[in-house]
């Protein structure tokens, strides 16, 4: 499965606003981990098919954000620069556990989670 793919399928899939965080956070930093190279790579500056992948992960998160909002987790809107932030800690996260030999998935998520939530608090 590809990352859109998985990314899509992560927004299906879920029911609560923090479920839908983790299962999106899951299935990029699996996607990384399986394709360490090619992460690295996408998410150098200029290599074509990084925009795509940034604007992929963005929507993801806002729809991601609006489902808390909503339900009354976080009390900000979706706004560009915290968004672009939120996706800054996605894309550095996938780079960190592409690095380590073992890494830790579970906790990288839980990570991205209580970072998206607080950024829109």
């Amino acid at each position: 499965r590809d990352l859109h793919e998985a990314l899509t399928a992560a927004a299906l899939e879920s029911r609560t606003p923090v479920e839908r965080l983790r299962t999106l956070s899951t299935a990029w930093l699996e996607h990384a981990v399986s394709h360490p190279g090619a992460t690295r790579g996408l998410l150098s500056d200029g290599v074509e098919g990084s925009d795509v992948l940034r604007r992929e992960l963005q929507v993801r998160l806002a729809e991601a954000v609006e489902l808390a909002r909503v339900a009354g987790m976080v009390h900000l809107t979706v706004e560009r620069l915290r968004l672009t932030c939120v996706v800054a800690a996605f894309e550095a996260a996938a780079l960190e556990v592409t690095r380590e030999a073992e890494p830790d998935l579970e906790r990288a998520v839980d990570v991205l989670v209580d970072v998206t939530l607080r950024v829109f608090r």
